[in-house]
């Protein structure tokens, strides 16, 4: 027979396992379906409605109160940021070709100049006595030319002689045109129209070839060269539009266009390099400015939007409630751009769907609900807890929206 004893022992383990059971079952009803979801294995629900809301008199469930706001079209703007250093349109530094003295500098630091004007003028006299020598040189070469072209005629020069005259007669015409090109080169003209920098020698200074005298920039339009991510490269087409600020200029924004796209990507950074022209009719932009940019990539004037805070989210995809015949049904969508406060969905959706944006924590699939009047026409937001007042913060997990236009989702 069994003692007092073994009949205690017996009792106390059938109570920890009853309690354990208990436990077990409650934790199950009240986590148990939020598992399943985030395992994929049941749709995201909420947690039971109280018990006010159960059924009254023996009836069905009541309806959940909710407010709702359709899906309706918007603009879409895709913008991408980078960074990148101003370049003048045109820049070369103003250098001497050959050796020599400094006799005149034509400008002032500052100033703006036309092409072809003359900055500066070397001292000419050597190459200009030079010049006047081997042209001395060219015009008896070819007057010794034509005497003998004309003792051909009577058999008193040979044909030989007349070769080798004329081949002399084009040896100092080249010298010639060699000793005149130099003496071009010791004045130095502006290629193109810009703006002058600082001089750098002085009247009298002897310089050699590369020497800098001074730099000229061409201000009228500003290159910007930034560096976009290569997932942006199928969108990337000369013609999109540029802004761009700079800390150094507050306040100010500068619009323009790309002009060129490069044809590589660079393998280790994953960007492709792109450049734009920004017009600069005042001048206030300079190179070597350190600027922002933002580049519009795309623009869709007829995307569908939502709300954010309907956003449900699980795992990697996104659900929203959707308000049909009284009740609401949980359906998966595909997003694509986040505004501020604003989904772009990409399918999944129509315009004007009823989409639940407040009361979503209480909802789950097929249950009855009741349609508030939006905040400020009457009646109160959804109560209860789990409810979400309108333009109240997303459901957790949901990523916000970043800044004033649209960003990649995440």
């Amino acid at each position: 027979m069994i003692g007092m004893k073994g009949w205690l022992l017996r009792l106390a383990v059938i109570a920890v396992l009853g309690t354990g059971g208990w436990y077990g079952y409650g934790w199950w009803q009240a986590n148990g379906h939020q598992l399943l979801a985030q395992m994929g294995l049941a749709q995201p629900a909420a947690p039971a409605a109280s018990p006010a809301a159960g059924r009254p008199g023996g009836g069905g469930p009541q309806a959940v109160p909710v407010q709702v706001a359709p899906a309706s079209p918007g603009l879409v703007v895709e913008r991408v940021e980078s960074v990148g250093t101003a370049r003048a349109n045109e820049s070369i530094t103003i250098a001497p070709k050959n050796s020599g003295f400094v006799s005149r500098l034509n400008f002032r630091e500052g100033d703006v100049v036309r092409t072809g004007t003359v900055l500066v003028e070397m001292d000419d006299r050597e190459v200009q006595a030079q010049v006047e020598a081997l042209r001395a040189t060219r015009d008896n070469a070819r007057v010794a030319l034509e005497r003998a072209r004309a003792l051909v005629i009577s058999n008193a020069a040979t044909q030989a002689r007349v070769d080798e005259l004329a081949a002399a007669l084009r040896t100092a015409d080249g010298n010639l045109r060699a000793a005149e090109a130099r003496l071009q080169d010791l004045r130095i003209l502006a290629p193109f129209a810009g703006q002058v920098g600082l001089r750098r020698v002085s009247v009298g200074a002897f310089v050699t070839p590369g020497s800098a005298i001074t730099t000229l920039d061409d201000l009228s339009v500003i290159k910007l060269e930034f560096s976009v991510p290569e997932l942006a490269l199928s969108r990337l087409r000369a013609g999109l539009q540029v802004t761009a600020t700079a800390d150094s200029l507050p306040g100010e924004t500068f619009s323009g266009v790309i002009t060129a796209v490069d044809s590589r990507v660079d393998p280790v950074t994953r960007a492709i390099t792109v450049r734009a022209e920004l017009p600069n009719p005042t001048g206030l932009l300079r190179p070597g400015v350190f600027m922002l940019a933002e580049l519009e990539i795309d623009r869709r004037e007829s995307a569908l939007l939502i709300p954010e805070e309907a956003l449900v989210p699980q795992a990697d995809r996104q659900f929203v409630y959707v308000v049909e015949e009284g009740r609401a049904r949980l359906i998966e969508i595909r997003i694509g751009q986040r505004l501020v406060g604003k989904v772009e969905v990409v399918s999944g959706l129509s315009a004007g769907q009823q989409i639940v944006v407040a009361g979503v924590q209480r909802l789950r699939n097929g249950v009855p609900v009741r349609v508030l009047p939006p905040p400020g026409q009457g009646g109160g937001g959804p109560g209860g807890p789990g409810g979400q007042r309108q333009g109240g913060a997303p459901a957790a997990g949901t990523p916000q929206g970043i800044g004033a236009g649209a960003r990649p989702a995440g």
